[in-house]
């Protein structure tokens, strides 16, 4: 049996650095061993990816539904001949419009993850391959492509540091992704980015969109909250704070400015285009608010 590992990295103008290893199995020990030592620029870490325990809670986002992406250490496996760690998923959210709460659930697909040296691997079942998920040894200047990820969308290290958390070092990258979404993120060792799904891709999708980590624990981090914290550290309590209230809008057309006649409270308000990406995003207070539109595209 053989076994197709792709390393891709990006030098600034083209993806020149990629790397295919066709591994026979009976060799795998010595290749791995290869290939670690020339990957490796740092000790490889005992915390590097996906602890017992973990999990992780994100915003989602859709024209048909709003609320939380659920994802969850499910346990090791072997695939591809690699020693592999299987994350579940799972996306829990309510219908944004009328009629009102309705309920949205579905389970999707799960993530096949292996650590190669400072490398984070991620399986496809399409090309029965493994490709740059998350590269923790990166320093400033570097670059990897998105995982499978088929357009030109690549992650370029700015800085690298050290954080500690619940008395545990980790090592953390400031990386931006320059051509889909021009944002710059925080890929922090054993839990992953902040901005962007663990699968990046579900980050560029136009249809729907999972972004920003609400929450993350495992056995030995109780909990550790994202940048933007929309929801609590449980699926059903976030939920419960999900449910959509109604909304009135007006004027219906508008074009400058919209006023938006809610609840009592704190909200979230998530402005759509016509093709399902994310135009504006803010947090309002208050039964009646006005958003300015002016500088949004038709549509």
């Amino acid at each position: 049996m053989v076994v197709k590992v792709v390393l891709t990295t990006y030098d600034g103008s083209a993806y020149s650095h990629q790397h295919v290893f066709m591994t026979d199995l009976h060799h795998m020990e010595r290749s791995l061993l290869t290939c670690t030592l020339a990957l490796s620029l740092v000790p490889v870490s005992a915390q590097q990816w996906c602890a017992p325990g973990s999990e992780w809670l994100f915003g989602f986002w859709s024209l048909q539904a709003t609320g939380v992406r659920h994802a969850w250490y499910a346990g090791d496996t072997i695939v591809g001949g690699l020693a592999a760690k299987r994350i579940d998923q799972d996306i829990h959210a309510y219908q944004p419009v009328p009629p009102f709460g309705t309920p949205f659930y579905t389970t999707a697909q799960s993530l096949i993850t292996a650590e190669v040296g400072d490398m984070v691997m991620l399986w496809d079942n399409g090309t029965s391959s493994y490709d740059t998920l998350m590269w923790f040894g990166a320093v400033p200047g570097q670059s990897w492509r998105s995982a499978h990820y088929p357009g030109p969308a690549h992650f370029d290290v700015l800085d690298t540091g050290t954080m500690v958390v619940e008395g545990i070092p980790l090592r953390f990258l400031v990386v931006e992704e320059p051509v889909v979404m021009g944002v710059t993120d925080t890929l922090l060792e054993r839990i992953g980015f902040d901005y962007f799904y663990l699968f990046p891709d579900e980050s560029f999708l136009l249809d729907f969109t999972t972004t920003w980590l609400q929450c993350y624990h495992d056995t030995d981090i109780p909990e550790f909250d994202g940048n933007v914290q929309l929801h609590p550290c449980d699926v059903t309590l976030a939920m419960d704070q999900e449910r959509p209230d109604p909304v009135n809008v007006f004027p219906n057309p508008g074009e400058d400015v919209l006023t938006l006649a809610l609840l009592s409270g704190e909200h979230r308000i998530v402005l759509f285009d016509a093709t399902g990406r994310i135009a504006l995003s803010e947090h309002a207070t208050g039964s009646r608010v006005r958003m300015a539109t002016g500088g949004q595209c038709a549509g």
